[in-house]
């Protein structure tokens, strides 16, 4: 038998610290404003996330000269 959608939602907010026993894809979240980068576990049975762990993170992109990466004018 195959739950509803309600019921999963419903679950969710009763269990929040519950994890099922589907397969989880991993993830990341990059929040620009507060400059986070967020891992998460996904399950796509469940529709569910939960945070691994947030750090704080700001890249460090230095565009190059005129050449693209693969030699060629851009």
């Amino acid at each position: 038998m195959v739950a509803r959608r309600e019921d999963k939602l419903r679950r969710k907010r009763d269990l929040p610290w519950a994890m099922c026993d589907h397969l989880f894809d991993t993830t990341s979240r990059y929040d620009r404003e507060r400059r986070r980068l967020t891992f998460v576990l996904f399950c796509p049975a469940c529709e569910t996330e939960t945070i691994v762990e947030t750090l704080r993170y700001a890249p460090a992109f230095k565009p190059h000269g005129g050449r693209s990466d693969r030699g060629g004018p851009r």
